[in-house]
């Protein structure tokens, strides 16, 4: 559904759609009663755009269920990530793009690098 159209944003010009932003928005470290816990928290905001409702609505339960309860360690990646969790989700319709847009917010606990 999306295949590779996924990037940080903005989506690039004449991208086929639909098609998928995410940045990181904030960033959490977390602490235990011994001090430092050794996991960070960041948020990222992830975004689908489609031209219409249905679409963009098909495209963004397929994000969801990509990133749904996700652990371990993927692609290569140093850290284990420990829980994704999906959190506040937004709908809008662009007037000025004529785009249909669906958002959530996504916690990624994972390991500290060291």
């Amino acid at each position: 559904l999306i295949g590779t159209r996924m990037s940080e944003p903005p989506i690039p010009q004449g991208s086929a759609l639909p098609a998928v932003t995410y940045e990181q928005v904030s960033w959490q470290g977390q602490d235990s009663l011994q001090g430092q816990g050794g996991l960070d928290s960041p948020r990222y905001q992830v975004d689908v755009y489609a031209t219409t409702g249905d679409a963009c609505k098909a495209a963004f339960v397929a994000v969801l269920n990509a990133l749904r309860d996700k652990a371990g360690y993927f692609g290569g990646q140093l850290e284990r990530i420990v829980r994704v969790k999906l959190d506040t989700r937004r709908k809008f319709y662009e007037p000025e793009t004529k785009l249909h847009r669906r958002s959530v917010d996504v916690f990624v606990t994972h390991e500290e690098a060291r």
